[in-house]
Protein backbone atom coordinates (compact mmCIF):
# COMPACT_ATOMS: atom_id res chain seq x y z
CA UNK A 1 0.00 0.00 0.00
CA UNK A 2 3.17 2.47 0.69
CA UNK A 3 4.39 1.80 -2.65
CA UNK A 4 1.58 2.45 -4.34
CA UNK A 5 1.02 5.60 -2.28
CA UNK A 6 4.42 7.08 -2.94
CA UNK A 7 4.17 6.10 -6.84
CA UNK A 8 1.03 8.32 -6.85
CA UNK A 9 2.17 11.63 -5.23
CA UNK A 10 5.70 11.12 -6.33
CA UNK A 11 4.36 10.78 -9.94
CA UNK A 12 1.71 13.85 -9.96
CA UNK A 13 4.53 15.59 -7.90
CA UNK A 14 7.07 15.03 -10.66
CA UNK A 15 3.94 15.97 -13.18
CA UNK A 16 3.28 19.20 -11.69
CA UNK A 17 6.61 20.19 -10.92
CA UNK A 18 8.29 19.86 -14.23
CA UNK A 19 5.00 20.90 -15.70
CA UNK A 20 5.99 24.24 -17.86
CA UNK A 21 5.47 26.00 -21.26
CA UNK A 22 9.22 25.77 -21.76
CA UNK A 23 9.29 22.18 -21.14
CA UNK A 24 8.52 19.59 -23.26
CA UNK A 25 5.20 17.35 -22.53
CA UNK A 26 7.16 14.12 -23.28
CA UNK A 27 9.89 15.28 -20.81
CA UNK A 28 7.50 16.16 -18.33
CA UNK A 29 5.36 12.74 -18.21
CA UNK A 30 8.48 10.96 -18.54
CA UNK A 31 10.00 12.46 -15.21
CA UNK A 32 6.47 11.89 -13.48
CA UNK A 33 6.67 8.32 -14.65
CA UNK A 34 10.15 7.98 -13.35
CA UNK A 35 9.94 9.81 -10.11
CA UNK A 36 6.60 7.62 -9.43
CA UNK A 37 7.94 4.26 -10.36
CA UNK A 38 11.13 4.82 -8.38
CA UNK A 39 9.26 6.10 -5.55
CA UNK A 40 7.27 3.00 -5.32
CA UNK A 41 10.11 0.52 -5.87
CA UNK A 42 12.07 2.18 -3.32
CA UNK A 43 9.81 2.47 -1.04
CA UNK A 44 9.34 -1.09 -0.84
CA UNK A 45 13.62 -1.27 -0.35
CA UNK A 46 13.51 1.03 2.08
CA UNK A 47 10.82 -0.47 4.03
CA UNK A 48 12.72 -3.74 4.15
CA UNK A 49 16.47 -2.40 5.11
CA UNK A 50 14.75 0.01 7.70
CA UNK A 51 13.22 -3.13 9.39
CA UNK A 52 15.83 -5.23 9.13
CA UNK A 53 18.26 -2.50 10.74
CA UNK A 54 15.47 -1.93 13.62
CA UNK A 55 15.52 -5.59 14.27
CA UNK A 56 19.50 -5.63 14.77
CA UNK A 57 19.68 -2.65 16.43
CA UNK A 58 16.25 -2.65 18.67
CA UNK A 59 18.30 -4.12 21.90
CA UNK A 60 21.28 -1.52 21.62
CA UNK A 61 21.82 1.33 23.98
CA UNK A 62 24.41 4.19 23.80
CA UNK A 63 25.07 5.82 26.75
CA UNK A 64 27.81 8.50 27.05
CA UNK A 65 28.91 7.03 30.32
CA UNK A 66 30.09 4.16 28.32
CA UNK A 67 32.06 6.50 25.64
CA UNK A 68 33.48 8.64 29.09
CA UNK A 69 36.46 6.36 30.02
CA UNK A 70 37.71 5.41 26.54
CA UNK A 71 37.95 9.22 25.67
CA UNK A 72 39.68 9.78 28.55
CA UNK A 73 42.10 6.82 28.19
CA UNK A 74 42.88 8.41 24.64
CA UNK A 75 43.47 11.53 25.74
CA UNK A 76 45.80 9.99 29.34
CA UNK A 77 47.97 8.76 26.90
CA UNK A 78 49.32 11.87 25.89
CA UNK A 79 50.34 12.48 29.79
CA UNK A 80 51.14 16.26 28.55
CA UNK A 81 49.12 18.44 30.61
CA UNK A 82 47.19 16.83 33.52
CA UNK A 83 44.94 20.23 34.37
CA UNK A 84 43.60 19.97 30.78
CA UNK A 85 43.08 16.27 31.35
CA UNK A 86 41.26 16.88 34.86
CA UNK A 87 38.88 19.35 33.47
CA UNK A 88 38.27 17.19 30.53
CA UNK A 89 37.99 14.16 32.85
CA UNK A 90 35.51 16.09 34.93
CA UNK A 91 33.64 17.85 32.52
CA UNK A 92 33.14 14.20 30.07
CA UNK A 93 31.94 12.82 33.92
CA UNK A 94 29.45 15.85 34.58
CA UNK A 95 27.99 14.80 31.10
CA UNK A 96 27.85 10.87 31.93
CA UNK A 97 26.00 11.28 35.24
CA UNK A 98 23.52 14.38 33.78
CA UNK A 99 22.25 11.74 31.19
CA UNK A 100 21.83 8.66 33.08
CA UNK A 101 19.17 7.50 30.58
CA UNK A 102 20.56 5.81 28.06
CA UNK A 103 19.59 7.45 24.48
CA UNK A 104 18.68 3.80 22.20
CA UNK A 105 20.88 3.69 19.33
CA UNK A 106 17.81 2.97 17.30
CA UNK A 107 16.68 5.82 16.40
CA UNK A 108 20.18 6.61 14.39
CA UNK A 109 18.92 3.68 12.22
CA UNK A 110 17.14 5.94 9.42
CA UNK A 111 20.41 7.88 8.50
CA UNK A 112 21.25 4.86 6.37
CA UNK A 113 18.51 3.89 4.29
CA UNK A 114 17.48 8.33 4.02
CA UNK A 115 21.19 8.72 3.07
CA UNK A 116 21.21 6.16 0.51
CA UNK A 117 17.81 6.85 -1.23
CA UNK A 118 18.87 10.31 -1.64
CA UNK A 119 21.14 9.50 -3.55
CA UNK A 120 19.63 6.78 -5.59
CA UNK A 121 16.57 9.14 -6.25
CA UNK A 122 19.36 12.49 -7.36
CA UNK A 123 20.94 9.80 -9.19
CA UNK A 124 17.91 8.49 -10.92
CA UNK A 125 16.92 12.55 -11.92
CA UNK A 126 20.12 13.17 -13.28
CA UNK A 127 20.63 10.63 -15.49
CA UNK A 128 16.64 10.81 -16.80
CA UNK A 129 17.37 14.43 -17.26
CA UNK A 130 14.45 15.62 -14.96
CA UNK A 131 14.42 19.25 -15.90
CA UNK A 132 13.64 20.82 -12.71
CA UNK A 133 15.94 18.42 -10.29
CA UNK A 134 15.62 20.14 -6.89
CA UNK A 135 12.12 20.70 -6.91
CA UNK A 136 11.31 17.29 -8.31
CA UNK A 137 13.23 15.27 -5.60
CA UNK A 138 13.38 17.72 -2.57
CA UNK A 139 9.84 16.28 -1.22
CA UNK A 140 11.04 12.49 -1.63
CA UNK A 141 13.93 13.14 0.54
CA UNK A 142 12.39 14.96 2.92
CA UNK A 143 9.05 12.35 2.94
CA UNK A 144 11.48 9.62 3.16
CA UNK A 145 12.73 10.92 6.19
CA UNK A 146 9.65 11.62 8.09
CA UNK A 147 8.23 8.36 6.73
CA UNK A 148 11.52 6.62 7.96
CA UNK A 149 10.71 7.85 11.86
CA UNK A 150 7.11 7.15 11.30
CA UNK A 151 6.89 3.45 10.55
CA UNK A 152 9.87 3.27 13.02
CA UNK A 153 8.09 4.35 15.47
CA UNK A 154 5.41 1.89 14.49
CA UNK A 155 7.42 -1.24 13.73
CA UNK A 156 8.67 -0.44 17.67
CA UNK A 157 5.62 -0.63 19.03
CA UNK A 158 3.96 -3.20 17.28
CA UNK A 159 4.26 -6.46 19.53
CA UNK A 160 6.30 -9.42 18.08
CA UNK A 161 3.10 -11.50 17.21
CA UNK A 162 2.49 -8.33 14.75
CA UNK A 163 5.68 -7.86 13.46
Amino acid sequence: MSSLIAFTFYASWAYWANLSPTIALNDTIRSALVQGLYSGLVTLVFTFILENIAAKFHSHILSLSLVTPFICSLHKLTKRNKVVFGSFHHGLQSLAVMTTKPRRLIWVTPIVPIMLQSVLVISVNVVNQTPNLWLTVAPSILFSAIYAYAYLISFLTKSPAEK
